[in-house]
């Protein structure tokens, strides 16, 4: 299991079969998260406030394959490979 942190927010778990948590530790903020197939098509945009411990990214409808998942929050911008199984 791979926990990939920025900050404060893991994404968790990696590889997935669907259902992605970004789990935050005490800092709030907006946030981007764009999902990229491995052809550099956007798949997914999705706009998410962080007000709790944990917000769901359900990637269930996407076929098996490696995603590219870009988060960008308070001024900053990471990009992450996703597995889902």
């Amino acid at each position: 299991i791979v926990k990939i942190k920025m900050n404060n927010y893991r994404i968790y778990p990696n590889p997935t079969t669907g259902l992605l948590w970004l789990i935050n530790s005490g800092v709030t903020g907006n946030s981007m998260i764009s999902v990229y197939d491995a052809n550099s098509r956007l798949v997914r945009k999705q706009y998410l406030t962080f007000n709790s411990d944990a917000e769901p990214l359900d990637l269930t409808d996407l076929e098996k394959g490696i995603y590219f998942l870009k988060l960008s929050l308070n001024g900053q911008v990471v990009t992450n490979k996703i597995v889902k199984l």
